[in-house]
């Protein structure tokens, strides 16, 4: 915003234009969503963006979350590029885009999707305002004939869906695909150790008499003691941990 303030043009090298990079403007996949003007929308945007993001990097990690974003930045405007697609019949305009709305917006469905409890302004549901929020859009540029937008707008939207389900998250919902570990239906990476509750290290486990015990006085022919005794139980560290998540 400061250098919006200092120099426009330069300012606007940083945006995302398909031509340009055609040209070998390379850089201009990767800053885009840096270019952000001086306006109070575009400051709502950043404001929403931090709030949004902020819950995913919670579920997510940071530096999965780093990735998440530079993946959302880069290949939906690498595709768009690649395929040459336009804005409107004629063909005179190409994709374009700049800000972080696009990829607030794309947050806001994975936080929907992921808490459908959730609940937003006058009590109503997030999902219903990602859904308004992307129908707008879409009818918005649809109607402008901005296909090339809508292109770009919906490819955000479904990395970043598909990149949350590749981070555990998501895992209610089978359409979505998963590849590596969470293709079995794994939720996060506390699941990996849940499989192991209640086992603690060194401990055997219950029911199983150790060989070569002498037999309880007074029991019958091959009746033995069973123990040890399980302790008792409660969370481990890694299930402590993850209800203070």
């Amino acid at each position: 915003m400061l250098l919006y303030a200092i120099d426009p043009a330069l300012f606007y090298k940083g945006a995302f234009y398909s031509p340009l990079v055609r040209e070998g403007e390379v850089w201009r996949l990767f800053t885009w969503p840096l270019v952000n003007p001086p306006t109070i929308w575009e400051f709502i945007g950043l404001v929403f963006f931090w709030w949004v993001g902020h819950h995913i990097e919670e579920q997510a990690g940071r530096k999965p979350y780093t990735v998440l974003v530079l993946a959302m930045t880069v290949l939906p405007a690498l595709v768009v590029t690649l395929i040459g697609l336009t804005n409107d019949v004629s063909g005179r305009w190409s994709a374009g885009s700049y800000g972080l709305v696009p990829l607030a917006l794309a947050f806001l469905v994975v936080f929907a999707l992921d808490n459908p409890q959730a609940r937003g302004f006058f009590n109503l549901p997030v999902w219903v305002f990602a859904a308004a929020y992307v129908l707008l859009t879409v009818l918005q540029l649809m109607g402008d004939r901005l296909w090339a937008q809508l292109v770009l707008s919906l490819l955000i939207i479904v990395v970043g869906v598909v990149g949350c389900r590749q981070l555990g998250m998501l895992a209610d919902y089978d359409m979505i695909p998963a590849f590596g570990n969470y293709a079995a239906g794994s939720r996060a990476p506390y699941d990996r150790a849940s499989a192991t509750r209640g086992v603690r290290r060194g401990a055997k486990p219950a029911g199983r008499p150790k060989r070569g015990k002498a037999k309880a006085k007074g029991s019958g022919p091959g009746t033995v003691v069973a123990g040890p005794w399980a302790e008792p139980t409660g969370p481990t560290r890694l299930e402590q941990a993850e209800l203070d998540v």
